[in-house]
């Protein structure tokens, strides 16, 4: 059995085959006095299905059923502990289906996806997405999952970079900020090099509204607090949310300006040639306007009128001689 966090499929597979081992992952939690999931989907170390007799539905975040993706609420679990029970304010409302009293649904805070693989019987198969708090819904209503994110950059970056944490609710786009490893605490260039080819090559497989524009990057000044962690270890994304507030907030209104002029904001590392040639055309609208001041300046020089004699526009305003 193994639990705590999800395996890396990918590197432990293949050993655990070569040595004939069957490994299957467990999800529970102190509240429900032990596994709530259990594994044994052969070939697969994240699928789980609820325990026996045990009622269960995925929900959206209004409390009505999602069909594919959601937070796992567990229906008549009457292992979890008292205390965790009965509070209709801390309980959402359910709505769409199997609606229960508050004192027999207990909502995990987690978010479960559904196995889509072919499995002989009715039983369904799901897998560990995140927590619910951790999802961010953006200001468009899209979400997206910040922890394969971060995984992925930090893969790529652990050299150049000490933490991470990808944030941006109620955002149209996620930011990620940045702890450099340097022991100056420095971000360096040839740390924003790397990180900013990382996000290129992630933001090629993302969808667009889970991709992180150059704007979105956030690094650490040497002379800012480190990213407050948790007693494992990891950032807290709340309180990244609230701390760099203000700093999300500039970025979004230089974005806005950056769309205005044309400036290129889908990627951290290409040098878009239509900036070039805008700067190109600017210089030669310069100078023609510039001829065309000479030009104008050269025949209101010879043209003014006699002394002795009014101008037009003078005669027309009455002003004395």
């Amino acid at each position: 059995m193994a639990g705590g966090a999800q395996l890396n499929q990918p590197v432990l597979a293949p050993q655990l085959a070569r040595y004939n081992i069957a490994l299957w992952p467990h999800y529970g939690q102190t509240e429900l006095a032990g596994p709530a999931l259990v594994g044994g989907l052969p070939g697969n170390l994240h699928a789980m299905r609820v325990v026996p007799d045990a009622r269960w539905l995925l929900v959206n975040e209004d409390g009505s059923e999602a069909d594919e993706e959601g937070e796992l609420v567990l229906l008549g679990m009457r292992c979890a502990t008292r205390g965790y029970l009965g509070d209709v304010a801390a309980s959402q409302r359910l709505t769409g289906g199997c609606a229960l009293p508050t004192s027999e649904r207990f909502h995990t805070g987690d978010v479960f996806r559904r196995v889509q693989e072919k499995v002989a019987g009715p039983t369904q198969w799901l897998t560990h997405v995140c927590r619910r708090d951790d999802l961010l819904v953006h200001s468009t209503g899209e979400m997206t999952n910040p922890l394969p994110i971060e995984e992925a950059l930090l893969g790529k970056c652990s050299q150049y970079v000490a933490r991470l944490c990808v944030i941006g609710r109620q955002r149209a786009h996620p930011f990620v900020v940045l702890e450099p490893r340097d022991e100056l605490g420095l971000a360096t260039s040839a740390a924003r090099d790397r990180v900013a080819r990382a996000i290129d090559e992630l933001n090629a497989t993302l969808p667009g509204y889970s991709r992180i524009p150059p704007r979105g990057v956030l690094w650490l000044a040497p002379e800012e607090l480190p990213l407050a962690t948790s007693m494992k270890g990891n950032v807290i994304r709340v309180q990244a949310e609230a701390r760099f507030a203000t700093r999300m907030d500039s970025a979004a209104f230089t974005e806005e300006q950056d769309t205005l002029w044309g400036e290129d904001s889908t990627s951290l590392t290409a040098k878009p040639q239509h900036l070039a040639a805008s700067a190109e055309a600017s210089q030669v609208l310069a100078a023609r306007g510039h001829m065309m001041f000479v030009m104008m300046f050269e025949v209101c020089r010879t043209h003014q009128p006699s002394p002795c004699r009014p101008s037009c526009q003078s005669h027309r305003l009455h002003l004395p001689p």
